[in-house]
Parts: C-alpha cells; sequence; structure tokens
C-alpha cells in the first residue's frame, strides 16, 4: 500500500497511539455513574473517540489523488518543544509570570516573521490571565516568583 497522505496517516497513527495510551493506564480507574462520575469516567469517553478519529485518519492517508511528499517544518518544532522545556525548568525558579513569559517570547521564534510587538503584548496578557487564575481564583500552590523572587527578598541561604 502507498501512503497517498502522509500528514493524515501519521496524524492517524498518532491518535490512535494516544488512544490506546490513555485506555491502558487508565483501565483500573471506576468510572462511576452520570451522577457520580468516577476518575475512569472521561478518559473512557475519550479514549474510543480518539481511537476512531485516529482509525479513520490513517485509512485516509491511503487513499487520495495526490502524492504529497512529507516535509516536517523543523522551525516550529524545536521552537514549540523548546518553549514548553524552558517553561517546565524554569517555573519552580522564576515563578509562574516570568515562566509565561520566556516561554511565550521563545515560541515566537517558531515563526520566521517574528512579530515581537505581538509577542510581549501576547506574553503579557497570559502572565495576567494565568496567574489571576491559577494563583488568584484556583489556589494554586504555584509560586508567584519563584526561588529567585524569594533569594532576592531574604538573600542567599548559606
Amino acid at each position: 500500500m502507498i501512503i497517498r497522505r502522509p500528514k493524515d496517516f501519521f496524524a492517524g497513527i498518532f491518535f490512535t497511539a494516544f488512544a490506546a495510551f490513555i485506555f491502558w493506564n487508565t483501565r483500573g480507574l471506576s468510572t462511576g455513574t452520570l451522577r457520580n462520575v468516577g476518575p475512569g469516567f472521561f478518559p473512557s469517553l475519550l479514549a474510543p473517540c480518539l481511537g476512531l478519529i485516529g482509525t479513520i485518519l490513517t485509512l485516509r492517508g491511503f487513499v487520495g489523488s495526490s502524492l504529497e511528499p512529507l516535509r516536517l517544518p523543523w522551525r516550529p518544532v524545536a521552537f514549540i518543544t523548546l518553549a514548553s522545556l524552558v517553561f517546565a525548568l524554569i517555573l519552580e525558579y522564576a515563578g509562574l509570570p516570568a515562566a509565561i513569559a520566556i516561554s511565550t517570547l521563545v515560541a515566537t521564534l517558531a515563526d520566521a516573521e517574528r512579530r515581537w510587538k505581538r509577542a510581549i503584548i501576547t506574553a503579557l496578557i497570559l502572565c495576567i490571565v494565568n496567574t489571576v487564575l491559577f494563583i488568584f481564583l484556583l489556589q494554586q500552590p504555584i509560586s508567584l516568583t519563584g526561588r529567585f523572587g524569594e533569594w532576592m527578598v531574604h538573600g542567599p541561604a548559606f
């Protein structure tokens, strides 16, 4: 069989694999009832839907009239992945607003045009919205200033 639409084919494989991952890792969770849903309720609905979508996309990859080459856009993949890693690595040390701002600016490098004014405005809005939502409204145990902020206030601990 010839893969005629590689994007559809590989997206379908990804969806199917992710559905299998969800199904396998949540198989022991209780689904509960509609009145009292358990932790496995949503995954038990999500996995078959993703599996169906994945199967359809995979099969769609084999049919079609055009043989389009698969070109991986390395720049967006690399910088979006790097932005996620930067966020994960500096969140504890810099705090939520700084981690969001820095990772947003790193993600901006994925775009060849790099609109810095728009990126700074987006980073500022994301910082404000996420800080209000996660720290103040949902009261998540995420530091506003991180370890660096504590060090600036209290000095280094020797």
